[in-house]
């Protein structure tokens, strides 16, 4: 009641949920680049179209080309095609997947439970989700230690 041990239990569960994502936007024609890290502490995976967590994780975090004109500058006249990657930055040591089982059905105005078969593996390998400067600092302390 007095609030004392709050900090220390929403550290705990943030240190064991709270993983962050890297979002990169690359315009090459401008020599822009920008990176932004998002932090979250579960991960909604897309199961529609979707076979297996795996093919769903590697969907997330492919890199796309949007050749909408993007302009860098507000004041830019120039457009240009961006490339934008999603990497895991950092992962959690307790993984919480939620996956996005229901979409919503604009005929009828209501959600529909997917019913599709979707896999899951008994031990799933996060290295080819992350970001190369992740994975050599893991590298790096590997080495080290």
């Amino acid at each position: 009641a007095d609030g004392q041990g709050c900090g220390d239990e929403s550290n705990a569960i943030k240190s064991l949920f709270e993983g962050s994502m890297e979002v990169t936007i690359e315009a090459p024609s401008a020599k822009y680049t920008n990176t932004i890290t998002e932090t979250w502490w579960d991960l909604s995976l897309r199961v529609s179209g979707m076979r297996s967590v795996q093919e769903s994780l590697l969907k997330d975090v492919t890199s796309e080309e949007i050749i909408h004109g993007y302009r860098v500058n507000a004041d830019d006249k120039e457009t240009h095609t961006i490339k934008k990657t999603t990497r895991f930055a950092q992962l959690p040591p307790c993984l919480h997947l939620h996956l996005m089982r229901f979409e919503m059905d604009y005929e009828t105005m209501s959600m529909v439970k997917l019913e599709d078969p979707f896999s899951f593996p008994t031990l799933l390998d996060m290295n080819q989700y992350q970001s190369v400067h992740h994975l050599a600092e893991k590298n790096n302390k590997k080495n080290t230690t």
